[in-house]
Order: structure tokens, then C-alpha cells, then sequence
């Protein structure tokens, strides 16, 4: 049986402070706390190898960039609010159909190699 994830908040504040803690110097205090995501603010996630399912539950997001390769999403869906978005990874999943874009008038670079498209 194969597990699988939906996107939560708390999903996301783990890969925001996953990303400060890659991009940051280690000897910055405590800037990786759960209390400093302002969920707010985010306009980049990345949420790979998370073995994510379905695009959900990211109304409320002005995101640029969103990357969700490597998972196991069958369906473009969720996206449409996302009208900000110029940059958008569904690479190595299992997408069978190029859809659910048509909303996204600044998309400027996406990325779908290695599905089953």
C-alpha cells in the first residue's frame, strides 16, 4: 500500500523552513521556528519527493513559483487561482493529460518530463 500525502499548512511550514535552513547560514539563530512562516508572504514552495497525490488546498497563495516534481500527482488541478505563477515543476509524476492551465497567464516556464504524458 502506497502512501500518500495531501498538502496541509503543516506540510508547507515544513518545506518553507526546510528551504531557510538550506539557504541559510547555520549560524543564524533560530530563524527556522514555525511562529516566523507567515504563510502570507510565501511566493515559492517546494514540495518534492513528499509523495503528494492531488493539488490541493493552496487557495490563498500568491505563489511564482511552485515546484512538485518527483510525487505521485495524476491530475493538473487546483491552479486556477494561481494566477501569479510564472514558474511551475510537475516533472517525474504521474500526469497523463496537459490540462487545468488555462488560468495561468504568466506561466513562463513549466517542466512535465517523466510523466505519462
Amino acid at each position: 500500500n502506497e502512501k500518500r500525502t495531501v498538502i496541509d499548512e503543516d506540510l508547507i511550514i515544513q518545506a518553507v523552513l526546510e528551504e531557510r535552513k538550506y539557504n541559510l547560514d547555520e549560524t543564524i539563530p533560530d530563524l527556522k521556528v514555525e511562529e516566523d512562516v507567515n504563510l502570507d508572504k510565501i511566493d515559492s514552495l517546494s514540495l518534492t519527493h513528499k509523495k503528494i497525490f492531488s493539488i490541493s488546498n493552496l487557495d490563498g497563495f500568491n505563489l511564482r513559483k511552485l515546484v512538485l516534481n518527483s510525487n505521485i500527482i495524476e491530475k493538473i488541478e487546483g491552479l486556477d487561482h494561481l494566477v501569479n505563477l510564472e514558474w511551475l515543476d510537475l516533472s517525474f509524476n504521474r500526469i497523463s493529460k496537459i490540462e487545468g492551465l488555462d488560468n495561468l497567464v504568466n506561466l513562463k516556464d513549466l517542466s512535465l518530463h517523466k510523466n505519462k504524458i
